[in-house]
């Protein structure tokens, strides 16, 4: 059997304001257009995710607050986990490697470096950065998520904002 990893950056946030903490960035304009297209993607390819998970990041949570509404998932149901805020590779993997192996399908929106060197791990591409509201899609031919490791997983569609 194999499993779909769905890898976004959250899409552009507001700059840091010294009155506001970076957990507390919000999505611009431009990042709500951008979080819409990519929703629209996942509607328009009938894509529906098991599992959304994010970071606890406002902009990572209205990122994927926006892709589920488009999908008709309840946004009720996306995981948000504290521990990928700023995530190393490592905890990245940690929380891929917990989930429940009849889930096939799984969208996961974070930040950078650690989204970007997590699809580097993965693969054996080098990737070099992933703009904000970018999709990586990874196909692992893999049964089990504890199975997912270092050059385990194969890029199927990188999508950029632009």
């Amino acid at each position: 059997m194999s499993k779909t990893l769905f890898l976004v950056r959250h899409a552009e946030a507001e700059e840091p304001a010294n009155h506001l903490k970076d957990i507390d960035r919000v999505l611009t304009p431009t990042g709500r257009r951008d979080a819409t297209r990519l929703g629209n993607y996942f509607a328009e390819e009938d894509i529906m995710p098991d599992i959304i998970m994010s970071s606890t990041a406002v902009r990572a949570i209205n990122t994927a607050e926006i892709i589920a509404e488009r999908v008709k998932y309840n946004i009720d149901r996306i995981e948000q986990n504290e521990d990928l805020y700023e995530a190393s590779v490592r905890i990245l993997l940690k929380a891929i490697n917990e989930l429940p192996n009849d889930t096939k399908k799984v969208l996961m929106v974070a930040h950078n470096p650690g989204i970007t060197f997590l699809a580097d791990y993965l693969t054996v591409e080098d990737i070099g950065g992933m703009a904000a509201g970018t999709l990586i899609t990874l196909k692992l031919d893999l049964e089990d998520w504890s199975q997912v490791s270092q050059h385990t997983a194969n890029i199927k569609i990188i999508r950029s904002p632009d």
